[in-house]
């Protein structure tokens, strides 16, 4: 592959800085050339981009992946992934910001901002964002270009903690009492494993391989900005981010996509005539909930804790407020959970955000 870029001067810069943008139809060819095996940091894995190119929201001309190199060293990249959403009926063309790295030698040099303006140019000012990092969220914040869609808020839980995670001071009091404190910690765990019993008047189909066909008008059955339909859904569990595949432990890639495990869980949980539909992921003992519907929410947050008990999970992480309040009020196979917010953000007027609904799974959350 013949790689071209546009050349770019930016004020008070006295180096040329190269912009290459890839596309969807030059997603294959890209990672299989030259150029992509050279770079020492890959700006996508290829399990990424396998499912950027399988995207049924994407076109061919969708540019997907931003780089920028300085004197042919790549030292900032950008990816994004195409989308719709639908207002008043109508659709419109968005991407979502997924992916951003700046080697720790060239940040705060406005390199990402720079490639940040491009998406922006190239999406028609339509860029919307979620799942984001501290770093990257201050960028967006300082650009004035982005205001808030919704705010998320949930819990995380624990099953099981390690003291040195949380208390990060290193004294010498704190150093003698961590091996008692995770010792009370794993006794306590114990404890509350021992005294949970799941409810076996609910029952559950789960189907762990395959989305059920008439699942999603089950889990879309109220207004979503993003209005995803079935096809969306398999294109997400039929090309995923993770890998277990041992070859990339090592890839020079700066994000997590490698894993020794993960899965999702599709659960249908009916109890007299009550209902409710979840889609859950879990990796490596951590879960965390995707989408869900229900006729009770009594009953989605009794099964995702027995789900979380016969699993032993380690961490359950949930997004929505109102599940996340009931999940309290049971009792709980868990020790500890705290805050947990998340946000989606959009560079375009989104009015009355209100009457939409809004799932822990949208963007890339679902992914990772």
């Amino acid at each position: 592959m013949e790689i071209q870029f546009i050349e770019t001067n930016i004020n008070r810069m006295t180096a040329n800085i190269y912009i290459k943008k890839i596309s969807i139809k030059e997603l294959s060819e890209f990672i299989e050339s030259d150029f992509f095996k050279n770079l020492n940091t890959k700006p996508v894995s290829p399990d990424r981009a396998l499912s950027y190119i399988n995207n049924p929201r994407s076109v061919p001309n969708d540019p997907v992946v931003y780089m920028l190199l300085l004197n042919k060293e790549l030292v900032c990249f950008r990816t994004v992934i195409p989308d719709f959403i639908y207002k008043n009926d109508e659709k419109e063309k968005i991407a979502w910001l997924s992916g951003s790295f700046t080697k720790i030698n060239y940040r705060r040099k406005g390199y990402s901002k720079l490639l940040l303006d491009e998406i922006i140019k190239d999406y028609n000012q339509k860029i919307i964002y979620t799942n984001y990092a501290p770093e990257s969220h201050l960028l967006y914040s300082n650009s004035g270009k982005f205001k808030i869609v919704t705010e998320r808020e949930g819990r995380r839980f624990y099953g099981k903690i390690n003291i040195n995670d949380f208390i990060k001071k290193k004294s010498f009091f704190m150093m003698l009492i961590k091996p008692f404190s995770n010792l009370l910690i794993s006794i306590f765990a114990r404890f509350k494993r021992a005294t949970y019993h799941t409810d076996r008047s609910i029952k559950i189909e789960e189907h762990k391989k395959q989305l059920p066909k008439n699942f999603i008008k089950n889990i879309q059955n109220r207004q979503s900005l993003f209005n995803r339909e079935q096809k969306d859904f398999e294109w997400i569990f039929n090309f995923p981010w993770l890998t277990t595949n041992k070859e990339y432990f090592n890839y020079d890639y700066p994000f997590s996509f490698y894993t020794n495990d993960f899965k999702y869980h599709f659960l249908h949980v009916s109890k007299q005539n009550d209902n409710a539909w979840l889609i859950l992921m879990e990796r490596e003992s951590s879960i965390k909930l995707s989408y869900y519907s229900c006729t009770n929410i009594k009953l989605a947050a009794k099964a995702i804790l027995d789900l979380c008990y016969t699993t032993k999970a380690k961490t359950l992480t949930i997004l929505d407020r109102e599940l996340s309040q009931e999940i309290i009020a049971h009792k709980m196979p868990f020790i500890y959970h705290k805050p947990f917010h998340m946000g989606i953000y959009a560079s375009f007027p989104i009015e009355n955000p209100g009457q939409y609904q809004f799932q822990d799974g949208d963007g890339d959350y679902i992914f990772t």
